[in-house]
């Protein structure tokens, strides 16, 4: 009987101590909300096949970009570009379209003397202004001219030309019987009237010639020295040395700009 009473003691321990923690296990605590911890943030998923597409626009909200244009079946027209009148210093690349010349010259009774230089510059395609000088048989001979180029720019141009020239004279002397007189030849102008026409070399060179008549503007341009009229002899040898009557010159020369 007490070995029965010992054993039942500790089956009845055993179940005491063993009855908090089944009860425990059979209770289900009740969480509130207002107890529950938050959650914490869910990260974003790093693979771009599950992330979520952003809503679409309406369609009337979107705005399709202007598209390229094809290419023109035709080109588009180019502008026409009209030449103009060059300056001064600019250099031509078209044969007869400078304006600057300048040559030597030689010829009877021509504006530049019997040798001489000439300088001519075209302010517009037909008109050109121009100064010749050099000796002559009246002495030093310089004077303005003006030509016109009917044809304007042109390889080869021909002109009309007009001008005045100052001869500055010089003194000559005849010889008769041993007695030599001397006459002093005065300041004669002369006034030119000539055709002909410019041949452009290329871009650098030209040629010109011409042909004319020129006349006296002073006829008492002699005066012996000592007084009285000059012999027949030294009449002649005056009237050979003026400056009138039929004019021929070519000139050879390089062209500016």
């Amino acid at each position: 009987m007490r070995t029965l009473t010992r054993q039942a003691r500790a089956g009845i321990l055993l179940a005491a101590s063993l009855l908090p923690f089944s009860a425990l296990a059979q209770t289900t605590p009740e969480i509130s909300p207002e107890a529950a911890p938050e959650s914490a943030p869910v990260e974003a998923s790093q693979d771009p096949a599950q992330e979520v597409a952003p809503e679409s626009a309406p369609p009337e909200a979107v705005q399709s970009s202007p598209q390229p244009e094809a290419y023109p079946s035709s080109p588009p027209p180019v502008p026409e570009i009209i030449p103009t009148r060059k300056s001064l210093w600019r250099y031509s690349a078209k044969p007869g379209a400078t304006q600057l010349d300048i040559g030597a010259s030689v010829g009877f009774n021509s504006p530049s003397g019997i040798y001489g230089a000439e300088v001519e510059y075209r302010m517009y395609p037909i008109l050109g202004l121009r100064l010749s000088g050099g000796q002559g048989a009246w002495g030093t001979r310089v004077g303005p001219q003006v030509r016109l180029y009917p044809l304007g720019e042109v390889v080869l141009s021909p002109f009309l030309e007009a001008g005045v020239s100052l001869n500055f004279g010089g003194e000559t002397w005849s010889e008769i019987d041993g007695v030599r007189t001397y006459a002093d030849m005065l300041l004669t102008p002369v006034g030119t009237v000539a055709v002909g026409s410019r041949w452009a070399l290329g871009r650098l060179f030209f040629i010109s010639s011409r042909v004319g008549w020129s006349w006296r503007m002073r006829q008492d341009n002699v005066q012996v020295r000592g007084g009285g009229e000059p012999d027949l002899l030294t009449a002649a040898a005056l009237s050979l040395l003026q400056h009138e009557g039929f004019v021929i010159s070519g000139s050879l020369g390089v062209s500016f700009f």
